[in-house]
């Protein structure tokens, strides 16, 4: 059962009335845990003009890179899984990988935050035309209004991009692979305010507490232990010097 709680972004433009999808990797329902769409967007066919605020990747697609894409989540959870669209693909769409981090701003991936997404068990994926796809679910505590990133590579043109044309967000693309790159220059060289192919994220599970954060702070920066209290004073003598 999929109970949404809100979607944090909306479409900024009027976009074609989405085709029916077939999920692909969705487990049968009597087994199925329940989950919250924490994140989405709606998509459409890609699209590109002087409305634009910045470049506009889906006409020309993607080929030998590697898109990193930042969204927040509006309630957290202890697994997190992400649905990627070829709705308005043109062929279909190949994935040679793809990870998720939390967010250390702009491009950048927290150091020892990064883990590999999987599909059916799988590192690669593709997704037929006209269809969207889940990823497994990933053991991710994450808490409210957090921000991650996802990178996924693209080893082949991938052809026009089923694209969320308008956003404030950035997304950020780079020749070659860093799926489990933190940062590199090329991705603040090459940047859109459009998302591509991510269309939902969905947690379940308890969401993650405030000592649950203080403890991942500590294990994703490696932390050093604080230092041990410092041992109590001797304790002065309560005899007292004979007169």
């Amino acid at each position: 059962m999929l109970t949404v709680i809100t979607l944090v972004a909306v479409a900024g433009a009027c976009a074609p009335a989405s085709p029916t999808l077939r999920t692909e990797g969705a487990t049968p329902a009597a087994t199925v845990p329940q989950w919250t769409t924490t994140w989405g967007a709606a998509v459409q066919q890609a699209a590109s003009g002087p409305a634009d605020v910045d470049r506009n990747w889906s006409e020309e697609g993607f080929a030998d890179q590697t898109l990193r894409q930042v969204f927040r989540v509006s309630v957290g959870g202890t697994k997190l899984r992400l649905r990627l669209s070829n709705a308005y693909g043109t062929k279909p769409l190949h994935i040679a990988g793809a990870t998720l981090a939390r967010s250390d701003g702009g491009p950048k991936a927290r150091p020892g935050t990064i883990k590999e997404l999987t599909f059916r068990g799988a590192r690669a994926t593709t997704v037929p035309v006209g269809r969207d796809l889940l990823t497994d679910a990933l053991p991710f505590p994450t808490s409210a209004l957090e921000k991650l990133t996802v990178s996924l590579r693209f080893d082949r043109p991938t052809g026009p991009a089923t694209v969320h044309r308008f956003t404030t967000a950035t997304s950020y693309r780079a020749p070659g692979d860093h799926l489990r790159t933190v940062f590199t220059d090329a991705f603040d060289r090459n940047t859109s305010y459009a998302w591509y192919y991510l269309t939902a994220a969905e947690v379940t599970g308890r969401p993650r507490t405030s000592t649950d954060q203080r403890a991942a702070l500590l294990a994703d920066t490696a932390e050093a232990p604080p230092a041990p209290s410092p041992a109590p004073s001797p304790r002065p003598s309560s005899s007292s010097a004979t007169p």
